[in-house]
């Protein structure tokens, strides 16, 4: 591709962008009757010249590849009259997050994530997002819609929105939106964690309202990760997750090297059907530096068996 079509694919992304911070600011207009009166107050002008400056760019720019977001956000928004209300009452947090998507799955808009999240959430006919008993236990209703968003991410991120029928594990499910995610997108899913003795005070109950809200409470069983000590699943699986890893970490707080990893890779491998993947997202250590997510070794190690991508780390077994 030539330099000036990277540049104006370029600048085209820094529209589609900016035009989704403008939609984002008014991240407070938490009452619908506030965000109609939003929209009703939307200059008609600049609707119009957006959805004419919108749909020559897509005509220009049809075939390029370089404006997912792009397309995204504006063209799939615009030209085509969706309902462009859906990214209202996002705050930049949500934004983070609808960014995410561009290089992991253009053809999976923010439009679809939000009306995923929509779906799921409808189906939650009611969730006390407040602390039943402990109040450091509590999950806004900010909070929850955002592990749901980035729930969604990650699964479109493994391509489970396109995927035919998968059995998944997922390891530390907590309070199970990616079960949840999964679960709407048509796969069968188990999750564990740890036994709520286990778990921080007021965190289990927490973890049980949402599970059984979201319809994934008879899908959790306990499991106990431990250093050296072999796992003992009852079945094998077409994927294995473990999102946001803590099972890594001893009661000193030290966390595990390479040695530990290479032993629970090891392990885990006999637990995934010929060509399955094992997708794991590390938690950012400070002690690590500029690495962020491993010490050298460990990364070495994962790097030579699978594939690296920021905190992430993708395993697909032997066919």
């Amino acid at each position: 591709m030539s330099f000036a079509k990277r540049y104006c694919a370029s600048f085209c992304w820094a529209i589609a962008v900016a035009l989704s911070v403008t939609l984002c600011t008014n991240s407070l207009l938490d009452q619908p009757q506030d965000q109609e009166q939003y929209m009703r107050g939307f200059p008609q002008r600049m609707m119009e010249a957006l959805e004419g400056l919108t749909a020559a760019l897509g005509r220009f720019f049809a075939h390029s590849g370089q404006i997912g977001l792009m397309k995204a956000t504006v063209l799939h928004g615009l030209a085509c009259r969706m309902d462009l209300r859906g990214l209202i009452p996002l705050s930049f947090r949500g934004l983070s997050t609808y960014l995410s998507l561009y290089k992991c799955a253009r053809e999976f808009t923010p439009f679809d994530m939000e009306r995923v999240r929509r779906e799921i959430a409808s189906r939650i006919e009611t969730v006390d997002r407040q602390a039943p008993r402990d109040p450091r236990a509590s999950i806004s209703s900010t909070e929850f819609n955002h592990r749901l968003r980035g729930s969604i991410v990650r699964a479109a991120r493994l391509g489970l929105h396109r995927s035919p029928r998968l059995s998944i594990l997922d390891i530390g499910c907590g309070s199970g939106f990616f079960l949840s995610v999964c679960k709407y997108f048509g796969h069968d899913c188990t999750g564990t964690d740890l036994p709520p003795e286990q778990l921080a005070r007021g965190m289990a109950q927490v973890y049980e309202e949402l599970l059984r809200a979201q319809d994934c409470f008879q899908d959790c069983r306990i499991l106990v990760v431990r250093p050296w000590q072999p796992l003992v699943l009852d079945r094998k699986f077409d994927m294995i997750t473990s999102n946001l890893i803590c099972f890594n970490e001893y009661p000193s707080g030290d966390r595990w090297s390479r040695s530990e990893w290479e032993f629970f890779l090891n392990d885990i491998k006999q637990y995934l059907v010929p060509g399955g993947r094992l997708f794991l997202e590390m938690n950012e250590q400070k002690a690590y530096g500029r690495l962020r997510w491993y010490d050298p070794e460990t990364l070495a190690f994962f790097r030579g068996i699978a594939t690296v991508e920021q905190n992430r780390v993708t395993y697909q077994a032997p066919v």
